[in-house]
C-alpha cells in the first residue's frame, strides 16, 4: 500500500489515515496564542493567503498567493526559525495538492496538471500532457491516481513512467444538456461517488455513482425537491459508511455560506441528513479518533461522530477565526492553514 499524506478541499486518501479539511470564513483581530491545548503558531504574514497544502519527510508544501503573486511555498519544520523558502516552479494558482511516495502531484486553476519528484533539489514539475484547465480534485485507488475537474474524468497507472492519462468516457461531458464540472471525488466498497456542478449559471449539482468494476454510471442521490438538485457540491469525504458533502449556492457569492451533510452509503433510500450546527462555507474535511474535523470560512469545528445529533463545536475560536482552507494530519499532530496567512500546529491528544 502506498502512503499518501495531503490535504485538498475535495480530496479522500484511499488507504490512509490522512484525509483534507473544509473552512469557513471568519476574521480574527489577534495572532497571539494560548499556552495550553498545543497549539502553536509556526508561520504568520498578513500579506500571504493559503489555499492547500501537504506534508512530506517533515516538511510542509504550502500553496498560495502573496500580494497577488501566486506562490509555492516547502516550510522545513525541522528549522528552528520556520522560515518559507520559495519553490518557484509553477506559474498558477495550485488548487489541489497530493503527494503518493515522494512524488507531489499538483493540480492548478487554469493549466491542468503537474508532478513534482521531491527527492530532486530543483524540484522541477513536469507537466502532465493531456490534462487542462481546472483540476479540483485527486485520489488514489488501487495505485491508480483518479484527477476530476472541468473536463471530467481521467485515471493515471502511478506505476506508468510516462503517466499517460486516460479519460473515463462513462461520464459524458454533458448531463443531458450542461457542460459539467468534477467537483470532489470520494470512494466506498467499490464505488466512486462523484459531486458534480451540472449548471454554471444556478450552480446546481448532484452525486452520482461509479462503480469501478462494471462502469456503471447513475444519480445516487439527488435532493427531494422541485429541482432535485443540490446546490454546487465542493467538498466530500467518507468515514466507514457515511459521506459528508458540503453544498454551496455560488463558487463567487460573497456570502460564506453553506450547508453540510451526512449521507448513509449503505442505504440509498435514506435522504441525507442536514448538520445544521455548520451554516459556512466548508472546503476541508478530516477525521481521526472518531471525530471530524471540519475547515471553513467560520474557523475550525468538530463533529463527534457518535453523536447521533450530530452537534458541531467551534474549538480555539479565540486564536482561529479565519477561514482555514486546508488541514492535514501527520501521525499525531494536525497542520491548520488559514486565508490570512497563519499556519498552525496542534498536537491532538
Amino acid at each position: 500500500m502506498k502512503k499518501f499524506l495531503s490535504t485538498l478541499g475535495a480530496i479522500t486518501l484511499v488507504g490512509s489515515n490522512v484525509t483534507s479539511l473544509v473552512a469557513c470564513n471568519g476574521k480574527s483581530e489577534t495572532n497571539k496564542l494560548p499556552q495550553q491545548n498545543n497549539l502553536e503558531s509556526l508561520f504568520y504574514d498578513k500579506h500571504n493567503v493559503f489555499y492547500k497544502s501537504a506534508i512530506w519527510n517533515n516538511k510542509l508544501y504550502v500553496s498560495g498567493t502573496k500580494d497577488d503573486e501566486k506562490k509555492f511555498y516547502e516550510l522545513d519544520l525541522n528549522d528552528p526559525n520556520k522560515k518559507l523558502n520559495e519553490i518557484k516552479v509553477i506559474n498558477d494558482e495550485i488548487w489541489s495538492l497530493l503527494i503518493v511516495n515522494d512524488e507531489l502531484y499538483a493540480g492548478t486553476k487554469y493549466d491542468g496538471l503537474y508532478v513534482i519528484n521531491l527527492n530532486d533539489p530543483k524540484k522541477q514539475p513536469e507537466k502532465i500532457k493531456g490534462i487542462s484547465n481546472w483540476v479540483d480534485s485527486l485520489l488514489v485507488v488501487n495505485d491508480e491516481l483518479y484527477v476530476g475537474g472541468n473536463n471530467g474524468l481521467y485515471v493515471i497507472k502511478l506505476n506508468d513512467p510516462k503517466k499517460q492519462p486516460n479519460k473515463n468516457t462513462i461520464i459524458p461531458d454533458n448531463i443531458p444538456y450542461e457542460k459539467i464540472r468534477l467537483e470532489t471525488i470520494s470512494f466506498y466498497k467499490d464505488n466512486f461517488y462523484i459531486g458534480l456542478q451540472t449548471n454554471y449559471d444556478q450552480s446546481k449539482g448532484k452525486i452520482y455513482k461509479l462503480n469501478i468494476k462494471t462502469n456503471n454510471f447513475s444519480v445516487f442521490k439527488e435532493k427531494d425537491d422541485k429541482d432535485n438538485e443540490f446546490d454546487t457540491i465542493y467538498t466530500s469525504y467518507v468515514v466507514k459508511n457515511k459521506l459528508y458533502f458540503h453544498t454551496r449556492n455560488s463558487w463567487y457569492s460573497t456570502l460564506e455560506n453553506g450547508k453540510l451533510y451526512e449521507l448513509d452509503l449503505d442505504d440509498s433510500n435514506k435522504k441525507p441528513i442536514e448538520i445544521k450546527s455548520i451554516n459556512c462555507a466548508v472546503w476541508s474535511l478530516i477525521a481521526i479518533n472518531d471525530k471530524l474535523y471540519v475547515g471553513g470560512s467560520g474557523g475550525l469545528f468538530v463533529i463527534e461522530l457518535n453523536d447521533p445529533k450530530k452537534q458541531a463545536r467551534k474549538i480555539f475560536s479565540e486564536v482561529i477565526n479565519y477561514s482555514i482552507t486546508s488541514l492535514i494530519i501527520d501521525k499525531k499532530i494536525m497542520y491548520i492553514t488559514a486565508k490570512n496567512g497563519n499556519i498552525w500546529k496542534w498536537l491532538i491528544k
